[in-house]
């Protein structure tokens, strides 16, 4: 696009410009549903992932649950089996022993089991191979040693709900859970009491951690406090035996817990995330947590990756508004600078837009206007020059309405009320004898010149230049209640103005010049009179014959004018009457007056 160098100053927008108002809008447009979509996509995520780890959370938890619930079931149901056996009234001891020896050999999860009386004191231990273990020597050391006295309140629990559970223990690393169950029948005064070794639940756990959480995640087993029965996964600082605050990790008490429950939670501040089950043999407490961080990594990958999308959409979308905003900014521009030049009237300058939108058909009509503001500004001069031509002929005036369309150019005219003027040079033939034909136009461009200007001053029209004679009238073509008195006010400025100015043409060319002036009021007919070829603006009737009367009878440097333009002038001017007389062509005498200045 183009244009000519030479500009108007660049008008600047009052507001934000139309390339920041693209900017924006690109950026609204493209960012902004990139962005909700990423928020709803990012909620989806979450949501998603959030299920698939309540799902494997419950899994795990459940399965822990299950371990422990079938290791402590196991355990109490052989020992019930073999307090049975010890309290079958149809054997000897020794059979009873065999036969509980045999269901305790079957038992992984216990090396021994201690027989008390009624008290809770220790009697004897059994051990796997049948035989009693009557002193401490003789004692399996891969279990913790059996209490040699059970608490009042376990013997009652164990009494009241056929087993009880007491505190865990730990040999070898290894957390060992305390089992009490009565004896039934003639020995009901007996207990059984057995370390369960929960080896097999830990190591299930671990399983579990691995296979359905990774690595990162960490499983528990609590007892009724709080206290850490087993663990899985990297919790270190968790030492099996240990009691753990449970408002810290849990925010409520075990109680609280019923199947199913999620749980958030912040441990060694760090958020975490996991779920909680209760035992169904014993009130325990399985828990499975994960670091929050872990737990959420892929959608933090993903918010990463959309926080990455959105920056490169939003790149992309303003780079594509620059480019876009200047290619609609720059013909624009370029609009506005042509713009400048046409206020500036400089219609010879053209604008180019190579862009076929809108815009360009913009340019092409500003670049058409342009031609068509310059062929007007020709008709205007031309237009100009043809009223200062025709006002050399026609009056002002009437230039003005001919121009407005008010007044036609067609042959005829109108009755008006008018006053018309002959100013006369007095003595021009001698003038014209002595002096050469060029002296003698001089003086007359001279002196009609200045009688053309008083008439103009006082309103009139100037009809013709006949020879030395000057005609003017008023009252048309506007109408002017004045007119009378318009003229002889003119009348008397181009007497006084003679008297005073011939005295340049004395000097210069050796002439007096004197005016010979008659004025008279009356109808005429005004208008267009000629042929279709050639006509001319003029007045016809009485009131034109008497003023050229009225002139011819005048002596130099007098006015002389009829009773009808005294009565229309009124008493403003100084009138001398001269009486009647009869004029040439007229069969009525007139009364007429010498008005002086």
């Amino acid at each position: 696009m183009s244009a000519s160098p030479e500009h108007a100053p660049r008008l600047q927008p009052a507001g934000l410009s139309l390339r920041r108002k693209l900017g924006a809008l690109a950026v609204a447009v493209s960012v902004i549903p990139v962005a909700l979509v990423g928020l709803l996509a990012s909620g989806t995520a979450r949501a998603v992932i959030e299920d698939s780890l309540d799902e494997r959370f419950w899994v795990v938890v459940d399965s822990v649950v299950d371990s422990a619930d079938r290791t402590l079931a196991d355990a109490r149901t052989a020992l019930v089996a073999m307090a049975q056996a010890l309290a079958a009234p149809d054997r000897d001891i020794d059979a009873r022993i065999a036969v509980a020896g045999g269901v305790l050999a079957a038992l992984d999860a216990v090396a021994r089991v201690g027989v008390y009386d009624h008290t809770g004191a220790r009697i004897d231990t059994l051990r796997k191979d049948g035989a009693y273990a009557r002193d401490a020597t003789a004692r399996d050391a891969t279990a913790p040693a059996e209490p040699e006295l059970l608490e009042a309140d376990l013997l009652a629990r164990a009494r009241a709900q056929g087993s009880a559970a007491a505190r865990v223990e730990v040999a070898g690393g290894t957390p060992y859970v305390l089992l009490v169950v009565p004896v039934p029948g003639s020995a009901a005064t007996w207990h059984l009491a057995a370390y369960v070794s929960l080896a097999p639940v830990q190591a299930r756990m671990t399983e579990l951690a691995e296979r359905h959480l990774g690595g990162a995640a960490t499983l528990f087993l609590f007892d009724t406090d709080l206290g850490l029965l087993a663990h899985a996964g990297p919790a270190q600082a968790h030492v099996p035996g240990a009691r753990v605050e449970h408002e810290r990790l849990l925010g409520a008490e075990p109680q609280a817990f019923a199947h199913g429950v999620y749980v958030r939670q912040k441990l060694d501040d760090r958020d975490m995330v996991g779920a909680a089950m209760k035992l169904r043999q014993l009130p325990w407490l399985a828990v499975v947590e994960v670091p929050a961080q872990v737990a959420y990594a892929e959608l933090r990958q993903m918010r990463v990756w959309l926080a990455i999308a959105i920056a490169a959409v939003l790149v992309v979308a303003l780079a594509a508004a620059v480019l876009l905003a200047r290619r609609l900014t720059a013909p624009i521009r370029t609009l506005v600078d042509f713009a400048g030049d046409l206020a500036a009237r400089r219609f010879d300058h053209r604008v180019e837009i190579r862009s076929r939108d809108e815009l360009g058909v913009l340019g092409h009509a500003l670049s058409d206007a342009a031609q068509k503001l310059a062929d007007s500004e020709q008709r205007i001069a031309r237009e100009i020059e043809i009223r200062t031509a025709l006002g050399r002929y026609l009056p002002a005036r009437l230039v003005d309405r001919i121009a407005a369309r008010e007044q036609t150019l067609a042959l005829g005219g109108e009755r008006r009320a008018i006053t018309v003027l002959f100013a006369d040079v007095a003595g021009f033939t001698p003038l014209a004898e002595k002096q050469p034909p060029e002296v003698v136009v001089t003086i007359l461009n001279q002196l009609f010149t200045i009688l053309t200007e008083i008439v103009f001053r006082h309103g009139g029209t100037v009809d013709k230049f006949i020879g030395d004679c000057v005609m003017a009238f008023w009252g048309a073509p506007d109408h002017q209640p004045d007119h009378a008195a318009r003229a002889l006010a003119a009348a008397e400025e181009m007497q006084s103005w003679i008297e005073t100015g011939s005295e340049n043409w004395r000097r210069s060319f050796e002439v007096d010049i004197q005016l010979a002036i008659g004025v008279s009021t009356g109808e005429a007919v005004v208008g267009n009179f000629g042929s279709e070829t050639r006509m001319e603006y003029t007045a016809i009737g009485d009131a034109v014959n008497v003023a050229a009367r009225l002139e011819a009878m005048a002596r130099p440097q007098q006015i002389l004018t009829s009773q009808a333009t005294r009565r229309a002038a009124g008493d403003a001017f100084e009138y001398v009457p001269l009486g009647s007389h009869r004029l040439a062509g007229k069969s009525d005498a007139i009364e007429l007056y010498e008005v002086r200045p």
